[in-house]
């Protein structure tokens, strides 16, 4: 199956995350889009997400009289596979090499992979340049790309979880202040129903005695529209 490949300048943060200790910094004519990544931090990483059949790391040599200290000793971890270790060769005829292979993956099935670069020494001089990809011929590399992007922004189990229990904390609030909106609502419905049972305030009788010369008139009195009768009491008798 042909292929074609797939460039991606180092400096392309977008599709390419690094870790700190890394800088971006402007390259020169022999350096793609003139740019480069650097870093002289020990443990500083670069992961890079792709859908492909294989991958290459392509770097800048910066060597001066043979300082090997100063080599861009790297590490390269494939799908989480066996770290593969790259050593910068010195040479004493060109302080800079530009566009050397730092790794160079074997072929790989197409679909989704995962590479890790790690920088091995404190003080090595790092100088990522671009990676290359291949892709099959008849896959427009649009849909590399977006795959590519796509895998990097798969949620988590965590995230999802996270998101899950927020909307159900959700559910629960509102639930609660419907339940006691309703309640609410009884107790009104219920104080207004008690007010309305209430029985009318009962008739009260009064009796007053007027005292009329030697008897005694006892007059009863009734909030209601009863007739109202008198009495006379003498000492001779009772007259109705």
């Amino acid at each position: 199956m042909t292929s074609k490949t797939l460039i991606i300048d180092g400096a392309e943060t977008s599709q390419i995350r690094y870790s700190a200790g890394w800088s971006f910094l402007p390259g020169n004519d022999n350096e793609y889009l003139h740019t480069v990544s650097h870093t002289t931090t020990k443990g500083a990483q670069f992961t890079f997400d792709f859908n492909g059949t294989s991958i290459k790391v392509y770097g800048s040599l910066s060597v001066r009289n043979n300082d090997i200290a100063t080599l861009p000793n790297t590490s390269y971890v494939l799908d989480g596979g066996s770290p593969v270790l790259f050593r910068g060769n010195p040479s004493a005829n060109d302080d800079h090499r530009y566009q050397q292979v730092f790794y160079s993956s074997p072929p790989l099935p197409y679909g989704n992979h995962s590479l890790i670069g790690t920088s091995v020494d404190e003080g090595g001089k790092v100088w990522i340049d671009y990676l290359v990809v291949e892709v099959p011929n008849n896959l427009h590399l649009k849909t590399v790309i977006s795959e590519s992007l796509h895998a990097k922004s798969t949620p988590s189990a965590a995230a999802i979880l996270c998101g899950v229990l927020g909307g159900l904390l959700l559910i629960m609030t509102a639930l609660s202040l419907y339940l006691w909106y309703q309640y609410r609502r009884a107790l009104e419905s219920k104080s207004l129903l008690d007010s309305l049972d209430e029985p009318p305030p009962t008739s009260s009788a009064s009796s007053t005695f007027i005292r009329n010369h030697d008897a005694f008139v006892c007059v009863e009195s009734h909030k209601s529209a009863v007739p109202q009768q008198q009495y006379v009491s003498s000492p001779l008798g009772s007259f109705a």
